[in-house]
């Protein structure tokens, strides 16, 4: 679990605007994995590392910046609980 003082001391060691292009690398390094897994050229292993990169500097993102980033998430998964009423409703 990536806590928030777990974040915190990345941030602290690495600096706020490091760990934030660390978050574009390591999206580009998924979407690269992405190509890859659907030619055959790379394990599952290997697409769910990537993954699991950007879920780390996400949470990361999370954590630093917290009430701003809840706030839009609750409010995103509320707009798809509602899709997804819509779409039992049909």
């Amino acid at each position: 679990m990536i806590t928030k003082e777990l974040s915190q001391d990345a941030i602290d060691i690495w600096g706020l605007e490091r760990q934030t292009n660390m978050v574009i690398e390591e999206v580009g390094e998924f979407l690269q994995a992405w190509n890859k897994i659907r030619r055959g050229a790379i394990t599952n292993y290997e697409y769910i590392e990537e993954m699991v990169d950007c879920y780390i500097m996400f949470s990361q993102m999370r954590h630093i910046y917290g009430e701003e980033f809840e706030s839009i998430l609750e409010y995103k998964i509320d707009r798809i609980k509602n899709k997804i009423d819509e779409h039992k409703e049909r």
